[in-house]
């Protein structure tokens, strides 16, 4: 993982550590519980917050999830995640030529970001005792996902003609293309000023 991406990492956990923190109130419990209840449903917690970050083999993510106890039988969530994707063909290479440049990807056209979002409700069918047992729950989730694709830029050597019948060695930042003659990976804030290109898709689980 590069030092961008560590950077990236961190920031991103420390987002949405604080976005929890000030935003979602910790577990809430149910103090007015009815004292006619079984003993396993006299305390209801109503809210359940938790938010998670993943690294995966193909790349790295965060996220959060929002949960409210509408009965002891019965949740509702909402959560939100982003992901980084990359194929599982990439290949990353260096220029043994070249000094002090980054390694990359020949051939990469875009870095992919999927941005989740979904709601979903638990039932619990099968109550579980104090003194112990199975709990029987079902649940269904659905959502949607957006695909952010940045572009990814190289650093490659161009020869300009300098009118004297020869040419000028230069160095520039562009994306992809067949032929050039490439020396290194740009910096990933290279391309961010860019408007995101986006695909989005839809899921379901039950």
């Amino acid at each position: 993982m590069t030092a961008v991406k560590q950077r990236l990492l961190r920031i991103l956990m420390l987002t949405l550590f604080g976005a929890c923190a000030f935003l979602l109130p910790a577990q809430n419990i149910d103090i007015q519980s009815d004292n006619d209840k079984p003993l396993e449903e006299k305390l209801v917690y109503n809210h359940q917050n938790t938010f998670n970050v993943a690294i995966h083999t193909r790349g790295f993510g965060a996220g959060f999830k929002i949960g409210r106890i509408k009965s002891i039988n019965l949740t509702r969530n909402w959560e939100a995640e982003v992901v980084s994707l990359r194929s599982l063909k990439e290949i990353k290479t260096l220029n043994i030529s070249t000094v002090n440049m980054r390694p990359f990807v020949y051939g990469k056209l875009n870095y992919v970001y999927v941005a989740r979002f979904g709601y979903g409700e638990e039932r619990r069918i099968f109550g579980k005792p104090y003194w112990g047992g199975i709990e029987t729950r079902w649940t269904y989730e659905f959502g949607a996902s957006l695909a952010l694709l940045k572009p990814y830029y190289y650093q490659v050597v161009t020869y300009i003609p300098n009118g004297s019948g020869g040419y000028v060695e230069t160095v520039q930042e562009q994306t992809f293309e067949q032929g050039i003659d490439i020396l290194g990976r740009s910096a990933f804030t290279k391309g961010l000023g860019r408007a995101p290109r986006c695909r989005p898709s839809t899921s379901t689980s039950r």
